[in-house]
């Protein structure tokens, strides 16, 4: 009887998953709208819009002795607020041929349950930002209805790995992730932020594989301060990692990826090397230049010559066509670097590695899907150099790489065969004194003119100081006096800002000279004058600080791009027949740490009089990437510390 029980059981099962998987995308459709309960509808009515569904499937299809990929995108939302009705009463379909559209429908339930239906037939074609895009739309339409939309479409190329997200800008009710293979191909996956294991199943009968994962209620993820809420959003990552039909072997591996890097950056026709070695008698290296040195005038050679191009065209990896034309995408301008610095012997690693804004380095992941950035590593000199972010120099790594993990790739060579050595490691972060925002100010009060005024200087440094240096030179005058404003008002519209002169602000002074603003102001508006007293608000002069609020739980850990530091030292000169003695509540040090020498974040200020001068120094650093989401307090009160600063004064009293 047991046995029987145990039969039946297990035939209830594989009958289950053979309902799940029994997807054919020729005869898809919409499914039965899922149902809230009254808890539920009014907890979503507050977010103003909810995915009830969300299906993405990808169809390796064996037809006619080749593999066609289908993909079906479907979503089903229900929508509250006048904004939500805005966004999803359009269904865009991605850039692609009207034949390669195998199916695209849409339905619009409204809240009496009356069902307006749109076929591939009714789709009708926009430019907007001058691009032609595919659109089906509703036009009346009203808040609290359902829109249900779905379409197949064939993939122009056939990918061999991926990345697809569940949106997290939304709450979803419940979201369904499969990939369909030919039972010769089989799949891994890697999964994150909540989704379920992958299920891979093989149906012999059907001579197909199914992969499925899913997930049920999952949040909507807020834009909460100081964090990356793309990279917590449910992922899965995956991989074809057999073809049993040739042989049992892994495919598509990381020795895969550092083997074809190799072959196309480093093995060279002879013409591309004739080529490049023309190109590189242009370059004024010189043989008395050190390391660093030499560096630096390749890089700004090659990235005033040629142009970054984001496309995959052969045009842009070519040499030839590259020095012709002198547009090069990644892998172009990986090549030409790379010979050049073996050419004038360089030592140097590859990096491949990928923003961390949008996922977390997974070294575990036996494919290329962590692996979209390229850097160069100079061991000698710890500094990284990128290829293709044209407005960075050697020395300062995209922020968006730091802190992450790579794929380490030394060049060896053994007899006579030179290739790859991986290695995993980490792209350290740059140290917190590199990247700095320093205000230095002498001010005098005018007791006839009742005014303050005085001279200022602003100096910013590392990732603080690159969007100037790199931009400046090709600024029209007009937008130069905006921003030099922007900076040396310090975020205070009554500060008048004269006599301004801008000091190292060439994209070759980038991390070898700090960006240096001087200005006289002068302020009619923040001291006020009374019989026996005048008030300045001092904290105005640290600049504009933003607090760090958090009206709700935090949800997300503190995450950031890089480490900094601020310096802010402000000098007033106390006024003749006044005094001032009541400075000392001023003196202020917050940690985020119970002990000072633990502590990775600190803002500290410190106030003395000097002969008849009121002196304040502020000083602020963070030196952490991340803290869990437990410890972000820790991290706010130091921010908040110093937008407290923004609101303290100074009395001066009649003697």
């Amino acid at each position: 009887m047991k046995r029987v029980s145990l039969l039946i059981s297990i035939f209830f099962f594989f009958s289950t998953l053979v309902a799940q998987y029994d997807v054919d995308l020729k005869k898809y459709d919409f499914k039965e709208i899922p149902s809230l309960s009254e808890k539920e509808d009014a907890r979503y009515k507050k977010e103003g819009v909810v995915a009830l569904y969300y299906n993405r499937i990808l169809d390796y299809r064996y037809e006619n002795d080749k593999i066609d990929l289908w993909e079906c995108y479907h979503i089903t939302v229900k929508v509250y607020s006048s904004d939500a009705l805005a966004d999803y009463h359009k269904f865009y379909l991605p850039t692609i041929k009207d034949e390669d559209i195998i199916e695209c429908k849409g339905r619009y339930i409204d809240k009496d349950g009356i069902v307006t239906q749109l076929s591939k037939n009714d789709l009708v074609e926009r430019e907007e930002d001058e691009k032609k895009k595919k659109i089906l739309v509703f036009q009346t339409v009203d808040t609290n209805g359902i829109f249900d939309y779905f379409y197949i479409v064939r993939k122009t190329n056939i990918i061999e790995n991926g990345t697809y997200y569940i949106p997290g800008f939304i709450s979803v009710k419940k979201a369904e992730f499969m990939v369909v293979l030919p039972e010769y191909l089989k799949a891994e996956f890697s999964v994150y932020n909540g989704l379920l294991p992958v299920v891979d199943t093989l149906f012999e009968s059907r001579k197909k594989r199914y992969a499925y994962t899913y997930v049920e209620n999952s949040p909507k993820i807020t834009s909460e301060a100081v964090s990356f809420p793309d990279a917590h959003e449910p992922r899965i990552e995956y991989v074809i990692a057999y073809n049993y039909s040739r042989n049992g072997m892994r495919i598509n591996t990381i020795n895969n990826v550092k083997d074809n890097l190799f072959s196309n950056i480093a093995m060279l026709e002879k013409a591309e090397i004739s080529a490049l070695k023309k190109y590189a008698s242009n370059i004024p290296v010189e043989k008395n230049m050190n390391e660093l040195e030499r560096i630096r005038t390749i890089e700004n050679y090659l990235k005033k010559e040629i142009q970054y191009v984001s496309i995959n065209n052969s045009q842009f990896y070519d040499i030839t066509s590259i020095l012709n034309n002198k547009y090069a995408n990644t892998i172009g301008l990986t090549k030409i670097y790379y010979y050049l610095f073996n050419r004038y012997k360089i030592n140097h690693t590859l990096v491949l590695t990928t923003n961390k804004t949008l996922k977390t380095f997974d070294k575990h992941f036996n494919g290329s899907n962590f692996m979209h950035e390229i850097l160069f590593y100079f061991p000698t000199l710890d500094m990284y150099l990128s290829p293709d972010y044209m407005r960075l120099r050697v020395g300062l790594t995209p922020s968006v790489m730091t802190g992450q993990d790579g794929l380490f790739l030394e060049t060896i060579t053994v007899g006579k065969v030179t290739s790859f050595l991986p290695g995993f490691n980490k792209i350290v972060a740059l140290p917190m004194e590199v990247s700095g925002d320093s205000i230095d100010v002498c001010l005098k009060l005018n007791m006839e003119k009742k005014n303050i005024s005085g001279n200022l200087t602003r100096i910013l440094t590392g990732y603080y100081a690159v969007g100037l240096q790199s931009n400046f030179d090709d600024m029209e005058k007009e937008d130069k006096d905006e921003i030099i404003d922007h900076y040396l008002s310090l975020g205070t519209e009554s500060i008048n800002v004269d006599e301004v002169n801008v000091k190292n602000a060439s994209i070759e002074d980038i991390l070898i000279k700090p960006f240096v603003m001087n200005a006289v102001v002068t302020d009619y508006y923040l001291p006020e004058f009374k019989e026996n007293e005048i008030i300045i608000p001092v904290g105005v002069f640290i600049g504009r600080q933003s607090e760090f609020k958090q009206e709700n739980q935090r949800l997300l850990p503190v995450e950031r791009k890089f480490k900094s530091h601020y310096y802010r030292c402000i000098k007033i000169e106390i006024p003749q027949g006044y005094d001032c003695n009541d400075f000392q509540y001023l003196n202020m040090e917050v940690f985020d740490a119970e002990q000072a020498e633990n502590a990775n974040a600190m803002f500290r200020s410190q106030v003395r009089k000097e002969g008849n001068h009121i002196i304040i120094t502020c000083f602020e650093y963070y030196n952490q990437l991340y803290y869990p989401v437990e410890s972000y307090k820790s991290y706010q009160s130091v921010v908040n510390a110093a937008a407290a600063f923004n609101k303290c004064k100074l009395n001066f009293y009649k003697k």
